[in-house]
């Protein structure tokens, strides 16, 4: 048996106005696929909606996120045989197809239109991707005219680990909380989502910041009511605790720091990264 590898998975929550059936969802995905726009994310890299299966029954789109590098040729050049700038004569040499984009690979996705949660490979044996660029694609797509124009404000939020909030709200003392939260689509969820997305609709607010300060001498302690708040927000915003530590120093402590991820072993030599990538999402 091979040595077993891991596959880190990563989640990105999207988020419509009304009207956001299922339908819609996946509406959305197709309309912004069939753009074929690539993405800056990050420096030189781009991110790009590479392929994509529809599944209209099980209300599911698969398929694969494109990684590559755009390089700008008009930037000067290092000749390694002379260790210097290259030359002009060397570098006008230089024949590189409009259409190719080097250093490419290529990540598996998910969406599943009835939660609206998009799961993708973050970091494999091969590559590996920040959630923010994934989400620095998608809001890129989201966010052009004709896109916006048929669904709307689109919003997403990097799902969040549960245990990051847990231990946040152990430090010893803490003065400030701020829960943020985009206005939720709540499907078949509980009933705090769903009232919080009828009143957020009812007052035209797409985003709303909450921040709590302690009383002078006391540490800020939170309700049920305000943990399932929180809770909320790691799919639907961020939450940020600010304190001070065990040893009394200051820390301010964000659930953005740490996503939810999901952690698959695999053995390579009876499965394929893509396998397991969508054996442990359809197990969540």
């Amino acid at each position: 048996m091979a040595k077993l590898r891991t596959l880190a998975i990563a989640s990105i929550n999207i988020q419509m106005p009304r009207p956001h059936s299922p339908q819609r969802y996946m509406d959305l995905i197709r309309e912004v696929f069939a753009v074929k726009q690539p993405i800056r994310t990050y420096g030189e890299t781009f991110l790009v909606l590479e392929r994509i299966e529809v599944n209209s029954e099980e209300g599911e789109i698969s398929g694969s996120i494109g990684k590559f590098t755009r390089i700008d040729t008009s930037s000067p050049w290092f000749d390694l045989e002379n260790f210097s700038e290259a030359e002009d004569e060397k570098v006008n040499q230089i024949r590189i197809p409009e259409s190719l984009r080097p250093n490419f690979k290529s990540l598996s996705f998910i969406f599943f239109a009835k939660g609206h949660k998009l799961f993708f490979e973050q970091k494999g044996y091969y590559l590996s991707v920040s959630p923010q660029q994934v989400k620095r694609l998608l809001d890129g797509l989201f966010r052009l005219e004709h896109v916006v124009s048929k669904f709307g404000a689109v919003t997403t939020t990097i799902v969040q680990s549960e245990a990051q909030l847990d231990l946040m709200l152990k430090i010893p003392l803490i003065r400030k909380v701020t829960i943020e939260y985009v206005r939720p689509n709540p499907d078949d969820l509980g009933s705090l989502e769903k009232e919080m997305e009828e009143r957020l609709n009812e007052e035209n607010i797409l985003r709303e910041v909450r921040e709590s300060f302690a009383q002078p001498g006391k540490s800020i302690v939170l309700n049920p009511q305000s943990r399932s708040l929180a809770q909320l927000s790691l799919s639907n915003g961020k939450v940020v605790v600010e304190g001070k530590n065990a040893a009394g120093a200051p820390v301010a402590l964000s659930s953005q720091e740490k996503p939810d991820l999901i952690l698959e072993r695999y053995d390579p030599d009876l499965t394929t990264e893509s396998q397991a990538f969508f054996r442990a999402v359809r197990r969540r």
